[in-house]
């Protein structure tokens, strides 16, 4: 695999994880019996809320989403030179 290959690849994969967290969490609040058991654990932990949550992951993927595109973009013009 080139140097391109893995910018294309390897690295949004990591920019997608706290996206698809936050997709679950989002469809898992959308269901009121999951939401009440979620916040019935969550009580007394720190970060185990659902706004703890989705606030720590929004500052990860804020991080992470324009690495992985930057790096995308940057492999695409490598394959295309």
């Amino acid at each position: 695999m080139t140097l391109a290959g893995a910018l294309i690849l390897f690295v949004p994969v990591f920019s997608a994880i706290p996206l698809g967290l936050m997709t679950s969490n989002a469809l898992m609040w959308l269901v009121p019996w999951a939401r009440q058991a979620s916040e019935a654990k969550a009580q007394g932990v720190k970060w185990a809320s659902f706004r703890d949550a989705q606030t720590a992951l929004f500052k990860v993927a804020l991080v992470l989403v324009p690495i992985g595109v930057v790096s995308g973009f940057v492999g695409a013009y490598m394959l295309g030179r």
